[in-house]
């Protein structure tokens, strides 16, 4: 365990070289020969095993200097990835032996004098100009000039410790590659070479035995894109695109891309170029024309489109009838008219690609591609820069010199809000054991398993019958909200139990807080009223022996063979909890809704304050004014990204090692006869073999107890307003339908939903409701606010814990949850329809499943036919596509205790499950309605 109990000081100080910008970084993409070659169907236990082998085709990157230079280098290999590595080592090697001589050395370190005017500033200054923290008043001792270590420019008064961790080494220097799905995908075919392009030592930071974060080589560091939730390529560029259309502004929106590509070209290259991946073939470069739209098909695409070329305007797409308005450039060429469809891109993207072709004045195929690659990386720089120098902006640190998002954001975190959080040391082991019990994850099940809609305009509304509706509900940032409470930093001691006090006098903004582990009743009152959403959620086995006659017989005997797994999963009963740990706020709120504690065994008592309100803040008013939907998503992600670094469990980090069985054959030897070996993979033809061994020496230096915190703070969150929200104002006539983490789906019975909305406006955030809906007309004029610009906006858009209506108006019909992470909701707008699916493909679920596929799995308890679908996996570094086939929806759910009708669900725990048991024993499925109506069906 960590032994020093306490984080540095300063991030600056724990991170050397984190606030300097990255020497160099190279942006590079690579496409892939892709050639047809037969699979061994024994290798892989697959029901189709159709793949195919990809050879490295291209190889070209952009390297950028002080962010002010930006060069082009194209290479193109057709055998292997070694040259390109080769080359790249080359440099480096090169860079560090330069850095040695008298020439580079002062053109490096050179400084210049500083004016009078910043002499006097430095001598003034009080703050860090690095770090941000405070100078000492002896500007002798504490302060140094810090400059540039490239330009010589004065930056400003720093630290000298600061300064000095600053400093350029240039046997030290990391150069970046940045790839895009590098973990996934290319970096398997660089591997492969990097036993044999240098003897330097490989390190790596893994997932598994062939998935890496990172591999760092001598002076190259390779770096994905995606650790950083960079989405396709295709977004980035539509992103930075905005509305911007002329070449001169496009200039500005892409700066690398406009000194590479002729500016005329920034109109159609700033848009992501489709590409035939499939006839990538350098025999083929030499076709003087552009392949048809039929050669442009994929395995990994499927097949969307039909030869017709059907289209539909924006208001037959919403499912709605056309006035006539809508003109020939306003169509939109659709997949899910009933042709049969045998292309992968649409009409529009085709078109694309040939204007693409006549404006680039391409001659040969291979100069087409040479452009899409060229293109491609591009794209990529210019993203990476943008995503950078934002960062530094706002936070003085590069991402670059980082691994993944949330590695960077902890630091941000920290960096700003200057929290000092202390860490269990030598014999506080039984509190970090306490701690680890205490987590648990978002709490995901499906209550209601169908629900359908009533109210007016709907077809097949019901006059005679009350109205429902269907509200999908989901709570805006809900750890962002949890990370804005008092949270724990420190100063942990045990609670004497004789003098505990008072649970409901603790206020949630006291200095200290505490975690109880405590014995609960859920007294039998509660059950019926609680079944839908139990409050204490617990990790568990449930067995079979606690599901129902139904599931039992019916479900697992006849689908699975009698075989059920017995694993752990959070399940939400109400049965008594015992030795459960829960936050204080937490219990508190469960003895106020009628839970009962019978004992208390230990309080662990800490220091608490809202360290992170400002860090959440900060990003929570970014995430308001953010232009598109990248820009919304990361800043969201930049406060899940630190709630993650809190839940971090080093002990399941992964050790493995890459070493070479020539050149490296007493360190493979001493690998290989160590007892914490778990095992190795050989890999052919690339002078490596990983080694895969267990931790044998851990430090815990994560403070998971602020993990702990949140998690407990989020479900105090959803369970308030559950029970005093919707339970006071509904009562029995909300019922719960499904819920996962930081989201509901609540079947409500009143009169108009949407009114009741605008009279509780304060709780809700209506910014992604359409201009034009009525709603926004009825609400009062305090949920507005004005602008600087003259126009408005309302006051709850993306606020924190305010509650968004995921479908923005549009009335939900039909829902059906067979399962936990499994459920569909049919809308009004068939584009909005949704359906989940754990396991499956996403556009296999959105496209092959519909809400009836769901009903008829709940309704006739039968599974839905396997589905199949193309992967792209990869095995001993060698990527190839398979065919899968995967077992598809089915009707058993061990989180609940199903009735006999197959819809109706209770928690497991509830009181009347013997006597409902008892009915069915003396009535078997015709239970008499009294009976029902006593047991509240």
């Amino acid at each position: 365990m960590q032994t020093d109990g306490k984080l540095a000081k300063e991030i600056a100080r724990r991170t050397p070289n984190s606030i300097a910008e990255s020497w160099e970084s190279m942006q590079r993409d690579l496409e892939e020969i892709i050639k047809p070659k037969l699979r061994n169907p024994e290798k892989i236990k697959m029901t189709e095993r159709d793949w195919r082998t990809h050879k490295s085709a291209i190889r070209c990157y952009i390297c950028e200097e002080r962010l002010q230079e930006t060069r082009y280098n194209k290479v193109k290999y057709f055998d292997t990835s070694r040259k390109f590595l080769g080359g790249a080592h080359y440099g480096c090697v090169k860079i560090k032996c330069e850095a040695t001589e008298e020439n580079l050395s002062e053109a490096v370190y050179r400084t210049e004098g500083l004016s009078i005017e910043e002499e006097n500033t430095f001598k003034k200054a009080t703050k860090c100009c690095l770090c941000k923290m405070s100078l000492r008043a002896d500007i002798n001792d504490n302060r140094v000039r810090d400059h540039d270590h490239f330009t010589g420019k004065y930056r400003g008064p720093a630290h000298r410790r600061c300064n000095l961790l600053l400093r350029i080494k240039p046997d030290e220097i990391k150069i970046p590659l940045i790839y895009h799905g590098g973990k996934h995908y290319d970096f398997h075919h660089e591997v492969r070479e990097l036993g044999l392009v240098s003897e330097d030592k490989i390190e790596i930071i893994a997932d598994n035995m062939e998935n890496y974060k990172t591999i760092i080589i001598g002076q190259i560091k390779f770096i994905d894109s995606c650790q950083f939730q960079f989405p396709s390529l295709e977004k980035v560029a539509s992103n930075l695109r905005g509305q911007e259309k002329s070449p001169e502004q496009l200039a500005k929106c892409f700066p690398i891309m406009a000194q590479s590509l002729p500016q005329h070209l920034l109109p159609i290259l700033t848009q992501k170029c489709e590409y035939p991946y499939e006839l990538n073939d350098p025999d083929r470069f030499s076709r003087t024309e552009l392949p048809s739209r039929k050669e442009f098909n994929t395995v990994l695409g499927g097949l969307n489109y039909c030869d017709q070329g059907c289209k539909k305007c924006k208001h037959e797409i919403k499912g709605k009838k056309c006035d006539g308005e809508c003109k020939e450039g306003d169509l939109k060429e659709v997949d899910d008219c009933e042709h049969e469809k045998i292309y992968t891109i649409s009409q529009k993207q085709y078109e694309h690609a040939q204007k693409v072709w006549e404006e680039a004045k391409c001659e040969t195929f291979g100069d087409y591609h040479d452009l899409y690659l060229r293109t491609d990386v591009l794209l990529l720089a210019d993203s990476i820069q943008r995503f950078r120098m934002t960062m530094k902006e706002v936070s003085g640190l590069d991402p670059l010199n980082y691994i993944t998002l949330p590695s960077f954001a902890f630091d941000m975190a920290k960096k700003m809000t200057k929290v000092k959080l202390e860490l269990f040391h030598k014999g506080q082991e039984d509190m970090h054991e306490f701690v680890q019990r205490w987590m648990r994850g978002g709490n995901s099940m499906a209550p209601r398993r169908l629900a359908k809609a009533n109210f007016p305009g709907m077809k097949g509304y019901n006059k005679h019958k009350a109205n429902k509706w269907l509200l999908y509900l989901d709570a805006n940032n809900l750890y962002g909200w949890a990370m804005s409470q008092y949270l724990p930093t420190g100063g942990f001691r045990w609670l004497d139990l004789d003098k505990l006090p008072d649970i409901r006098s603790i206020s949630p903004t006291a200095k200290r807080g505490s975690a109880w582990e405590v014995k609960l009743k859920y007294p039998e009152h509660l059950h019926p009223s609680h079944s839908d959403y139990p409050l204490c959620p617990e990790r568990r086995i449930v067995k079979r022996n606690e599901l129902s006659p139904y599931q039992n017989n019916d479900l697992i005997d006849k689908l699975s063979g009698g075989k059920f797994a017995e694993t752990e999963k959070l399940v939400a009963t109400l049965e008594t909890k015992d030795r459960y740990i829960i936050h204080y706020r937490n219990l508190q709120q469960c003895l106020e809704l009628g839970m009962e504690l019978e004992h208390v065994y230990r309080v662990l008592e800490f220091d608490q304050s809202p360290w992170l309100e400002p860090y959440i803040t900060a990003n929570t008013i970014r995430r308001r004014d953010a232009k598109n939907a990248f820009e919304k998503d990361l800043w969201k992600l930049m406060n899940n990204a630190v709630f993650g670094k809190t839940m971090e469990d080093v002990r399941r980090r992964t050790r493995v090692d890459l070493v070479r069985p020539i050149g490296e054959e007493h360190r493979l030897r001493k690998m290989l006869a160590d007892p914490a070996l778990v095992g190795r993979k050989i890999f052919h033809g690339s002078n490596l073999i990983a080694v895969h061994r267990k931790q044998t020496n851990v430090v815990l230096n994560k403070p998971i107890y602020v993990g702990a915190s949140i998690l407990d703070l989020s479900k105090y969150y959803m369970y308030d307003f559950w029970y005093n929200y919707i339970k006071r104002k509904y009562g029995d006539r909300a019922k719960l339908c499904y819920t996962d983490t930081d989201s509901l789906i609540i079947e409500i019975e009143t009169e108009d939903v949407y009114a009741d909305m605008v009279e509780d406006a304060d709780l809700y955030d209506f910014s992604d409701y359409p201009k034009e809906h009525p709603l926004l007309e009825k609400l009062p004029p305090d949920q507005w606010v004005d602008l600087p610009d003259g126009t408005r906006e309302l006051k709850n858009k993306k606020v924190i814990g305010k509650w968004k209506d995921e479908f923005a108006g549009t009335r939900a019909l039909r829902y059906a949850g067979n399962r936990s992470k499994s459920y569909a909701l049919e809308t009004e707008d068939e584009y909005k329809n949704v359906q989940k699916a754990k396991g499956l493909k996403k556009s296999l679920v959105k496209k092959e499943l519909t809400i009836d596929i769901y009903e008829r799995c709940i309704l006739e308890g039968v599974e839905d036919k396997p589905r199949t679908a193309n992967f792209l996996r990869c095995e001993r570094f060698v990527p190839y596509i398979i065919r899968q086939t995967k077992r598809s929806i089915n009707p058993l759910d061990s989180k609940r205790w199903i009735l006999n009708d197959r819809a109706t669900t209770w928690a497991i725990g509830d009181c009347r499950i013997p006597a409902y048991l008892s009915a069915l024993e003396q009535y078997g499925n015709d239970i008499p309605q009294e009976i029902l109506a006593d047991l509240g069906l």
